[in-house]
């Protein structure tokens, strides 16, 4: 039986079950509780429960918990209106067939067919991982009051998930599945859901493409979540979500936004200063909430006694609040690609140098990336994940030194503050954060009401985040100029890695001498070997024409704060010919005397 036939009034009835509890629940919600207490709408919900418990978890209970001044608690009326318990089915093992001919069912069979009428939904996600969705109705630890229910979502093969199938297990059947029970019926779910439609499975953050809006996880434990929109943001039911979060151990909680705050407030918690430097940090706060666009790299540069760590970790505490909010320096590429999937924004702490390798990793992190590692104990299986993630990264040393990670970095160097003890820091914070984080949902909202009507005459590498940034200040109703304010920091980031390539500055110093260069990869490396600067890392200058021509290629969006254009022309006989040239930022003009 479904719904469709507890919507129906029975035969010889006047109402259905559900018209029998709506008009009841009406009435209630006036101020008249008689349709509650009578045994027709008692006998209805009864009826409901034993067809469909979820509805009344989901639909019904919210509805009686929130009635003021009812003249029956909820924990009474859960007692009133329990269906009759089936009689538990006790495992006992058998290994006759004297059971009417038939073998009794093992524990896997068992455990296959308990999960499989326990979750609502059984499903893989987009790299063929399997998760279940179900109705969780928890109870208060101190006084024993089941609390709302709500929906969670959790991958088969996650400690969260077991754990909650053998409790499920125990309860019906009196003993524990076991290991070997449990894997043998997880891997046949698990191979039912690779014939059911891949869902996409988010981590904190999910669009709503009707709406061009965000869904966020608050990741508390009610499973609430928070629905931005360009009409305004509010706290909804995991259960009205339309998108599936998953959740890693070290999640925290947001706290329940508040209205009536003043983003403004923020600054007394982050040692940010400068109009520049504070409207780049809050279009990098906003831009971390959207999952569809590329994330620009934040490079938080200052010395002893800045609060860089405590700025860094507040700004991951409005975006993705973590047990371990600050990370060390990442050992390898590999394991820098682990914490993207376990991460929403990836936070690195005091670092004191980045590889060209991690550089590299980088880059792909920004702009959308994935990668796999074999699962333990296989040969062949992989499990997969995404990598583009948000980067906040602090140093004493400038870190970012490749040009096209310079290209996608924002850089914000903070200045040395008086010191204040850490619990009156705290204090302070943890008065205003819920109203910090309502008042960064409402420039959200506000921006994205913005952001339809921004057009941009030229976009920059980062365009998606120029015209959130644009549209943020539209939002704030600021004559700032967002573009030009972005333009200044990246130019500044990208000169800096300009500065540390020898091969850039030898382009730069040959162009400036003899103005346009136009040959082969062998030709320019020959009229650059003048130019090269005295002191330089000779590992990182390329020793050959291929090596050349992938280190120009690499460098040419870079090159152009300069006013220097690479110009790469179809292959020729053997080689590939270069026009390397100076131009007019402003104009995009060849200039021809320099």
């Amino acid at each position: 039986m479904g719904i469709e036939d507890w919507t129906k009034p029975a035969q010889g009835a006047s109402a259905s079950p559900t018209s029998t509890i709506e008009a009841a629940l009406s009435l209630a919600e006036q101020g008249d509780f008689s349709g509650i207490l009578n045994t027709a709408f008692t006998e209805a919900v009864r009826k409901v429960r034993g067809l469909d418990n979820d509805y009344y978890v989901l639909k019904i209970k919210p509805r009686i918990k929130a009635l003021k001044a009812a003249p029956i608690t909820v924990r009474d009326f859960d007692k009133l209106t329990t269906p009759p318990k089936q009689p538990k089915q006790r495992y006992t093992e058998q290994t006759d067939d004297s059971d009417g001919g038939q073998p009794r069912k093992g524990k896997a069979d068992l455990f296959i067919e308990l999960v499989r009428g326990w979750v609502d939904d059984l499903f893989s996600d987009e790299s063929g991982r399997a998760y279940a969705s179900f109705t969780v109705e928890p109870t208060d630890r101190e006084t024993g009051e089941v609390l709302t229910a709500h929906r969670e979502t959790w991958a088969l093969d996650s400690k969260q998930f077991k754990g909650k199938a053998s409790k499920e297990f125990y309860k019906h059947f009196g003993t524990v599945a076991g290991e070997s029970a449990m894997k043998e019926a997880l891997e046949i779910i698990n191979a039912d859901t690779d014939e059911a439609p891949r869902q996409p499975v988010y981590l904190r953050y999910a669009p709503i493409p009707e709406a061009a809006g965000v869904y966020v996880d608050l990741c508390n434990d009610q499973w609430e979540v928070v629905e931005v929109t360009a009409t305004g943001w509010r706290v909804i039911a995991g259960s009205e979500c339309k998108a599936k979060f998953r959740r890693v151990q070290h999640s925290k909680p947001v706290p329940p936004p508040e209205r009536g705050g003043d983003i403004a407030d923020l600054w007394k918690h982050v040692n940010v200063q400068g109009d520049d430097s504070r409207l780049l940090v809050l279009a990098w706060l906003l831009d971390v909430m959207r999952v569809t666009t590329h994330y620009p790299v934040l490079e938080l540069v200052a010395g002893q006694g800045s609060a860089k760590s405590t700025t860094q970790e507040r700004l991951r505490m409005l975006t993705d609040p973590s047990t371990h909010p600050l990370r060390q320096e990442p050992r390898s590429i590999e394991n820098l690609s682990v914490s993207c999937g376990s991460n929403h924004v990836v936070s690195l702490n005091n670092l004191s140098h980045l590889s060209t390798a991690t550089q590299d990793f980088m880059c792909s992190m920004s702009t959308g990336g994935g990668d796999a590692a074999r699962k333990l104990y296989t040969t062949d299986d992989e499990v997969a994940w995404d990598t583009k993630r948000p980067i906040v990264m602090n140093g004493i040393n400038q870190l970012v030194t490749r040009p096209d990670l310079a290209d996608r970095t924002i850089c914000i160097e903070l200045q040395k503050v008086e010191y204040v003890d850490d619990t009156t820091l705290t204090a302070a914070w943890q008065e205003d954060y819920p109203k910090i984080v309502g008042s960064l949902y409402t420039l959200l909202a506000n921006t994205l009401r913005e952001l339809p009507a921004v057009q941009l005459a030229k976009n920059p590498r980062m365009g998606d985040f120029a015209r959130l940034g644009v549209a943020m200040v539209k939002a704030m109703n600021q004559d700032a100029d967002f573009l030009a304010a972005y333009n200044r920091n990246r130019d500044e980031v990208v000169r800096r890695g300009v500065e540390s390539s020898p091969v850039a500055l030898a382009l730069v110093g040959r162009i400036r001498a003899k103005g346009m260069f136009e040959g082969s990869l062998t030709d320019l490396m020959a009229t650059l070997q003048d130019f090269r600067p005295e002191h330089y890392d000779k590992a990182a200058y390329p020793k050959s024409a291929r090596g050349m021509g992938e280190t120009v290629r690499r460098l040419a969006p870079a090159l152009l704060v300069y006013g220097i254009e690479v110009i790469v022309h179809p292959r020729k006989n053997d080689s590939i010919p270069y026009t390397i040239r100076a131009i007019d930022k402003q104009t995009d003009t060849v200039v021809t005397e320099l």
